[in-house]
């Protein structure tokens, strides 16, 4: 009978959650919209300002889902240097790509440093053309990768030349770089492995082979435009495999 009930509940907390982003996502594009066509266009810094405050409202239902929904918590081993630095300055992070959710504890990392206005990353070509998460994602200066090297060694350049134009005082971006391009399984470990001994490279035991032409391309052309860069490895309590979207929006600790 309990499990029937916690069925149930997940069910309409996943239909009850999904329902408010979508509603609320669509509500956001429109207002990412307007600022494009009549507020970027005239004022470049006050378009990206206002984005950053919509970016941070379209983000909040996953931040919810992770703190409150289903009882997330986290805890950041960092420098006294590192933590006066957040949000305060253009920074790179390098992070590693171990489960399904390591986007989600950045964006539950990145509000609780108040930096989640200014969060950019990778993601694939293919997303841009979704309705909500990839419009959204577009208009915010997201980096979308198309796996052409001629393409995206363009969009890269052009990207990371608006990106410097952001004013950390007004926003302060945090590039999310995930190097290793996929995420940890058991299967692509094996693969990464071969790879790595067929091309003389010492194989990663944790970690997948790096993907580092795009990575390195973005450290490049970001140049004297970001102040400091981060490693971040994301460790879990319990296996990482345990861990997923449906859970945290089932509201499943």
């Amino acid at each position: 009978m309990l499990h029937k009930l916690l069925k149930v509940h997940s069910v309409i907390s996943i239909a009850t959650l999904s329902y408010i982003y979508i509603l609320s996502g669509f509500l956001v594009n429109f207002l990412q919209l307007l600022i494009f066509l009549f507020v970027r266009t005239l004022s470049e810094k006050w378009g990206t300002r206002l984005n950053g405050y919509l970016q941070t409202a379209h983000v909040a239902i996953f931040t919810f889902a992770a703190e409150w929904h289903c009882g997330c918590d986290m805890r950041l081993f960092a420098t006294p240097e590192d933590m006066a630095s957040f949000n305060k300055e253009h920074a790179l992070c390098v992070l590693n790509h171990r489960g399904e959710v390591d986007w989600l504890l950045g964006y539950v990392l990145l509000e609780r440093l108040g930096g989640l206005k200014g969060c950019k990353s990778m993601v694939k070509q293919e997303v841009k053309y979704l309705p909500v998460v990839g419009w959204f994602m577009w208009f915010t200066d997201y980096l979308f990768m198309s796996r052409d090297w001629t393409v995206d060694q363009a969009n890269i350049a052009k990207l990371c030349k608006t990106w410097a134009r952001y004013d950390p005082l007004i926003i302060s971006n945090f590039y999310i770089l995930c190097a290793e391009g996929t995420r940890f399984t058991p299967l692509k470990h094996t693969a990464s492995i071969k790879f790595c001994e067929d091309r003389g490279i010492k194989p990663f035991r944790h970690l997948l082979c790096p993907r580092t032409k795009g990575a390195g391309e973005v450290i490049n052309q970001l140049g004297n435009s970001r102040e400091s860069s981060t490693l971040l490895w994301c460790c879990f309590y319990f296996s990482c495999w345990e861990y997923s979207l449906y859970r945290s929006t089932a509201g499943i600790p």
